[in-house]
């Protein structure tokens, strides 16, 4: 008989880890949502354009309108696929990229391009 209680005692006590082993697992990690996911991509675009434009390569090219050579200088750090786009105060200086996904977070960054006046230019980043 006293060995009948104790091995219920244990069924139980390996029960009762199991289930807080189950229930910690499921509250434990937190999901990622879509929105979390675009906002870190945004915030580490934003950091690198400031970075290229603290070394002084981004207004170079921008004034020059050359995204190809700013898509070369963003294109080690990140992953992601993307594109650039330049714009004068009046016009787009290069093409838009043709994106047929869904998920397309686009950051922007704007510039004064001349010393003469001010003629912003808009530098778009397209993330998909």
């Amino acid at each position: 008989m006293k060995n009948k209680g104790q091995i219920y005692t244990l069924e139980a006590l390996i029960s009762i880890l199991m289930v807080g082993t189950i229930l910690f697992i499921l509250f434990s990690f937190e999901p990622k949502s879509l929105e979390n996911i675009q906002v870190s991509r945004k915030l580490k675009v934003v950091e690198l354009i400031k970075m290229l434009d603290l070394t002084t390569n981004l207004r170079f090219y921008a004034i020059r309108g050359d995204a190809t050579k700013i898509e070369e200088l963003l294109s080690p750090y990140l992953k992601s696929r993307f594109k650039v786009v330049i714009f004068n105060s009046t016009t787009n200086m290069t093409l838009l990229p043709t994106i047929e996904e869904e998920d397309v977070a686009i950051v922007s960054y704007i510039i004064a391009g001349s010393l003469d006046g001010y003629f912003p230019i808009e530098i778009r980043v397209y993330l998909w």
